[in-house]
Order: C-alpha cells, then sequence, then structure tokens
C-alpha cells in the first residue's frame, strides 16, 4: 500500500496530538528538529525509516498504524497477546507437573515419561 506524504502527515499529527505531545515534545523525543515534524505533519517532507521508527516508538503507537495498516498491526498485537498467553499456560503447566512429581515420589520415572510425549 502506498501512502501519500500528507496522508502519513495526518495520520502522524492525529497520533501525536491523541499522545499529548506537541510539535516539540516530538522533535525532542525523536531528534528531529520542530520545523521537520511540521513539514512531515503537512505532508511536504518525507521520512526515513529510522525517523519513522523513532515516531512511533515516542508516540508509542506501531508503525504500522502510521503506515495505514491498521489490521496488521492487530494480528501482530493478537499473535503477541496469544504467545504471551501460551507462555503463562506452558508455565502453569510446569508448575503442575512438578508437584504432581513430589507427590508421586516417582519423579525420574514421570519425568522421563513427560519428556517423551513432549519432546524434551
Amino acid at each position: 500500500m502506498d501512502v501519500t506524504p500528507s496522508e502519513l502527515g495526518r495520520r502522524i499529527a492525529g497520533c501525536r496530538s491523541s499522545a499529548g505531545m506537541d510539535r516539540g515534545m516530538l522533535a525532542n523525543a525523536t531528534g528531529l528538529t520542530v520545523r521537520k515534524v511540521g513539514r512531515v505533519e503537512r505532508g511536504e517532507r518525507g521520512l526515513s525509516i529510522p525517523e519513522l521508527l523513532a515516531m512511533s516508538r515516542a508516540m508509542q503507537v506501531p508503525a504500522g498504524t502510521l503506515l495505514g495498516c491498521e489490521e496488521t498491526a492487530r494480528l501482530v498485537e493478537d499473535a503477541s497477546q496469544a504467545r504471551h498467553q501460551a507462555r503463562q499456560t506452558a508455565a502453569a503447566l510446569d508448575h503442575e507437573v512438578e508437584a504432581l512429581l513430589a507427590q508421586t515420589g516417582r519423579s525420574w520415572v514421570v519425568s522421563r515419561v513427560v519428556r517423551r510425549i513432549f519432546g524434551a
């Protein structure tokens, strides 16, 4: 998807405003000048990838949102949350297995079976 400089500028201005930042704050956070930030927001100047990423980080907005890829940004966020939940579930299961092993007194046997089942 091609994003015109004016579209990108409008998105950046909107995100900056939503983040409660003025142009000076965004400029300080990104290393750009206030004038450059203004020119970007008016669509008079484009951004390099490092500048785009710096703005994204400063406003705590996914770069995909600035580029108009909200659906992609949502999918990435959903995948990240799913991975986090999977790790929490795995940690809980590990804890339960350890508790069962401690109760049975046959920890080495159960441990070998669990490792065979899960390929560890």
